[in-house]
């Protein structure tokens, strides 16, 4: 329900009484050229954000941990958030590298535990490569069909195909990842 993006901006989507647009929020700590994600909780509270390189809390003070990602602010999507499934606290980082890092982090992710530093949450694992080799900048997840679990899913950019890299992440964690042919070819390295 909140959302932190651009150069320290927001957006509340809380909406309240007769409220009926969202209200612009000008506390974020973010500056972010393009790729950025934000996350709350059922009840539309900020927990954190980040652009892929920093993580900030809803103090908006950089997260225990959180700096050195391994994302690039200037990515399509920079910083991907996932709620690990049957868990309250436990939250993935999805990140990948831009053309001005000349893509050569790959993509990665990092784990945040909201149950630290007094619910402002900590990083607990940082920068863990799912993939090396030279990337598009964005990827994407998408909902399980049973409403639980997630797919993250990479194109392959290491050659001429429409290959993508699919991955679970359920209460076991992130699956290896298994390769799906799907869309048009990409001719571009």
């Amino acid at each position: 329900n909140i959302w932190y993006l651009g150069r320290q901006a927001g957006l509340d989507f809380n909406l309240t009484g007769s409220q009926t647009v969202p209200v612009a929020l000008q506390n974020s700590a973010m500056i972010t050229d393009e790729g950025c994600s934000t996350i709350s909780d059922a009840t539309g509270s900020l927990l954190f954000y980040t652009n892929g390189v920093t993580v900030y809390n809803k103090a908006h003070s950089i997260m225990v941990n959180g700096d050195a990602l391994a994302g690039h602010p200037s990515a399509c999507q920079s910083g991907l958030i996932v709620q690990q499934p049957g868990s309250d606290n436990l939250f993935y980082i999805f990140t990948t590298d831009g053309i001005e890092g000349n893509f050569t982090k790959g993509y990665n992710y990092s784990i945040v535990d909201m149950s630290l530093n007094g619910g402002l949450g900590g990083v607990v694992q940082k920068n863990v490569q799912l993939e090396n080799f030279k990337v598009v900048d964005c990827l994407k997840a998408i909902k399980h069909g049973n409403g639980r679990d997630w797919w993250i899913i990479i194109r392959n950019s290491l050659n001429f195909s429409n290959e993508h890299f699919v991955y679970l992440i359920s209460s076991s964690g992130i699956s290896s990842s298994f390769t799906q042919a799907v869309g048009s070819v990409n001719h571009t390295n």
